[in-house]
């Protein structure tokens, strides 16, 4: 039996007892002050559930707020992670292609260079050119060469 409940039972009894004439006052008296103090206690439960609930509403808050933290802690961590993997990936993958790329370069190159014959050779209007100036010397008129 709580307290509260002992002054509900003290009050009815006061109550009870205030059909004598003698002590009609003093038993309405008491039951008013067992009546009050019954109201203050009701406040006070109620304001302690009403405390109770806040505090379990904030644990409950920060729990979720941690939860959330550490959620998006380990997000950021799996990310750092995944983006590590892809980094060396990639530069594992341009390293690749850069040797590829210079390998066939120089194959190109081999294979142009092959191509090539060792001199050149002239246009014919170059080769018709080169056959007047030889001309003109034989016929020494130096000055139509430089023309």
């Amino acid at each position: 039996m709580n307290f509260r409940d002992i002054l509900l039972e003290h009050q009815r009894n006061c109550e009870e007892q205030g059909k004598f004439v003698g002590t009609l006052l003093y038993a309405l008296l008491e039951a008013e002050i067992a009546k009050n103090r019954i109201n203050e206690l009701r406040q006070q439960q109620h304001a302690k559930e009403v405390e109770d609930l806040k505090s379990r509403h904030l644990s409950m808050k920060l729990e979720i707020e941690q939860a959330h933290l550490d959620e998006f802690n380990r997000f950021n961590k799996d990310w750092d992670e995944k983006m590590g993997k892809f980094e060396k990936r990639a530069r594992k993958d341009e390293a690749g292609l850069e040797k590829k790329q210079k390998k066939d370069f120089e194959s190109t190159t081999s294979q142009i260079l092959s191509k090539l014959p060792d001199k050149p050779k002239s246009s014919s209007e170059v080769l018709n050119l080169e056959k007047i100036l030889k001309n003109l010397v034989k016929q020494k008129k130096y000055v139509w060469g430089r023309v």
